[in-house]
């Protein structure tokens, strides 16, 4: 115990996070209603390659754990949405590479007429199963125009 206590206060003494991380999960906002704890960041990083003939579009993900008043959703890069996705393409199946098990998700256009996309429905199910918690990263890479794409979860 003595341990703990002199580890927690040399952390605040640096001034630095004492608590662990936290898993995706649930909290409970001010009305009683459930709130889930994690949203992804998406990287401006985006890679082109030809792989086989096919253009290929790679980018990563970091999970971080999302405000209570905020939509748990995975944004999808400006740049990926316009090359990759159809106008009109209202849904997407993510393959997880490890055991290709694949997960059906709605994307939803945050404005009319916009390229800004996320998705939303699929999101949190999937988030649940695969234990994301904060600092986790995930890998993404599409080629356009498919129904799918491919994803890597790397545990942070």
């Amino acid at each position: 115990m003595k341990e703990k206590v002199a580890h927690v206060e040399k952390c605040v003494a640096k001034k630095k996070h004492v608590a662990k991380k936290k898993s995706l999960g649930k909290s409970v906002d001010k009305k009683g209603k459930e709130k889930s704890v994690a949203d992804a960041r998406v990287s401006n990083q985006i890679t082109e390659e030809w792989v086989m003939g096919v253009k290929q579009y790679s980018w990563k993900s970091h999970i971080e754990n999302a405000k209570t008043n905020a939509t748990n959703v995975m944004h999808i890069p400006m740049k990926i949405s316009k090359q990759c996705f159809g106008e009109k393409q209202d849904a997407i199946k993510m393959i997880n590479i490890e055991d290709w098990k694949g997960y059906n998700c709605v994307i939803h256009r945050a404005r009319w007429n916009s390229y800004e996309k996320n998705i939303r429905h699929g999101w949190y199910e999937f988030a649940k199963e695969k234990k994301l918690e904060a600092e986790d990263v995930l890998y993404f890479s599409m080629s356009p125009p498919e129904d799918f794409m491919c994803f890597h979860v790397i545990k942070g």
